[in-house]
């Protein structure tokens, strides 16, 4: 609801650009695809929408570009339908390793 709550009070003076921190982190899927439809409507009527998110599989259904940063440095600049791959398989080649296969340390038995 806190989330919520802070989008409404950041659309209220109907601002040209809107800087919003991982707007998907913590909420139902529901509340997600209904911040993702207000953030592409708002955006549709010329509201600059930047946002940060880790949520991969929502930054490529919401933006119309995205950028990549590693250590401070731009990795990837590219709009989605340019896109020379997955979002997710573009973020673990150029920003930070996918995880090696091996969880033995969970304690799980084979």
């Amino acid at each position: 609801m806190k989330k919520k709550t802070a989008l409404a009070m950041a659309l209220l003076p109907n601002p040209r650009a809107l800087f919003l921190d991982e707007p998907f982190e913590g909420v139902d899927p529901i509340t997600a695809q209904t911040i993702r439809n207000l953030l592409r409507a708002i955006a549709n009527r010329g509201v600059t929408v930047l946002l940060t998110s880790h949520i991969l599989s929502l930054v490529d259904r919401v933006a119309d570009k995205v950028i990549l940063i590693n250590q401070g440095k731009v990795v990837l600049d590219s709009a989605i339908e340019d896109l020379p791959g997955t979002l997710e398989d573009l973020y673990f080649e150029l920003v930070e390793r996918a995880p090696a296969a091996d969880l033995d340390w969970l304690g799980s038995r084979a």
